[in-house]
């Protein structure tokens, strides 16, 4: 029995051995993505005034250490008052082209300008302040009304209480606000429990549009919600959007309109756009 019992840490210290090769293999295969990813903004300008324009010439985009593009040769232009519509199959791209007007994620090739502006000379801070995304399941923060859409601007710009009932009557939840006891400071509970799944995302829309953006990425906001409570929200955001530029990704196509430009993405084969009342088919 003792023998068999010194022999356990040996036998052990074998079937580690054996998982090396393994070890390695995974360690090569995940190494690009712990290595540190280049910033998308590294300049110094800033867009003086309202953003007015973007334009999309011939982008591809891709991962730090991938193989390949997620997509390639988007062209498309949209400006202030206009919205771009986004649709594809999962995994061809949606977000990832969200990211890259974001600034978080660097162009393979091809450019994206704001007002003219390449985006990698505009410093990342002044770009941040310019660009609101409300991702498809936007954080509810276990606060109160009032401290989830606070956070949409700095502390030294903080709105009003009017400025907040206004928002939240443009993003269709003045009714809530007035049937809570606590109005604007009605606890929302963890993760915004409190609250239906369309009251969250209509407060995360909320908090994107009390932003100062000029560039509002919508991704999927009508997500999870039934058709009649997606195509008011939706309703909603189109009137209180109509001084900026919109980029919606979604994949319902009740969310679009006659006069949308549409980039059309499938995946890294290729990509043509089109102008507005045209689809755009990216690939």
């Amino acid at each position: 029995m003792l023998s068999l019992a010194a022999l356990e840490p040996v036998a052990g210290l074998v079937a580690a051995a054996q998982r090396v090769p393994a070890l390695r293999a995974a360690l090569r295969r995940i190494a690009p993505v712990l290595r540190p990813t280049p910033p998308a903004l590294t300049g110094d300008r800033d867009v003086p005034f309202q953003v007015r324009t973007i334009e999309v010439d011939a982008l591809a985009a891709r991962y730090p250490g991938a193989a390949g593009d997620v997509f390639t040769g988007i062209d498309a232009r949209v400006g202030v008052g206009e919205w771009l519509v986004v649709d594809g199959p999962s995994g061809a791209g949606k977000s990832t082209l969200l990211s890259v007007l974001m600034g978080a994620l660097r162009p393979a090739s091809g450019e994206v300008r704001a007002n003219g502006v390449p985006l990698p000379d505009l410093s990342p801070e002044n770009w941040r302040d310019r660009v609101a995304w409300c991702p498809q399941d936007a954080h509810v923060f276990d606060s109160t009304l009032r401290g989830n859409l606070l956070l949409a601007r700095r502390a030294g710009d903080a709105p009003t209480d009017a400025e907040l009932r206004s928002t939240l009557e443009r993003a269709g939840l003045a009714r809530l606000v007035a049937e809570l006891p606590g109005g604007l400071d009605s606890r929302v509970g963890p993760a915004g429990t409190a609250l239906s799944g369309g009251e969250r995302q209509r407060l995360a829309v909320a908090r994107a549009l009390l932003s100062r953006a000029d560039v509002l990425l919508l991704d999927e906001p009508s997500a999870h919600l039934d058709a009649p409570t997606a195509e008011d929200m939706m309703t909603d955001i189109r009137r209180s959007s109509r001084d900026r530029i919109t980029v919606l990704v979604s994949h319902r196509p009740a969310d679009r309109r006659a006069d949308d430009r549409i980039v059309g993405l499938q995946g890294p084969a290729g990509a043509v756009a089109a102008e507005a009342r045209e689809p755009i088919i990216a690939g």
